[in-house]
C-alpha cells in the first residue's frame, strides 16, 4: 500500500461515492452520468501549523466541486486539496 504525505497546507481526502436514487426509488448505476462527489474523508494532512485544527485525519469534509487534484492510490479515488481554499466545511453526523 502506498503512503502519501501531503506537503504544506494540503490535505489528502478519500472520495465518498453517494448512491444515487431517483424519486421513484430506482438506484442509478456507477456508469450513469453523475457529478463527482464533493464529500470525502481526510486520510492525511500536511503541515499542521498551516491547517485549521478542526481538519484532521478521519474527519468528513465538504469541498469545492472543481477544487484540488484527483489521484488514484491503490485503486481508490482520492483528491489532494488546499485546506484553506478548497475545503468548505466539516460534515458532522
Amino acid at each position: 500500500m502506498k503512503k502519501i504525505k501531503p506537503l504544506g497546507k494540503n490535505v489528502l481526502v478519500e472520495l465518498i461515492a453517494k448512491e444515487e436514487k431517483t424519486s421513484g426509488g430506482i438506484v442509478l448505476p456507477d456508469t450513469a452520468d453523475k457529478e463527482k462527489p464533493q464529500e470525502g474523508k481526510v486520510v492525511a494532512v500536511g503541515d499542521s501549523s498551516k491547517i485549521p485544527e478542526s481538519i484532521k485525519k478521519g474527519v468528513k469534509v465538504l469541498f469545492k466541486k472543481y477544487g484540488g487534484d484527483e489521484i488514484k492510490v491503490d485503486g481508490k479515488e482520492m483528491i489532494i486539496l488546499n485546506a484553506k481554499e478548497d475545503i468548505l466545511g466539516i460534515i458532522e453526523e
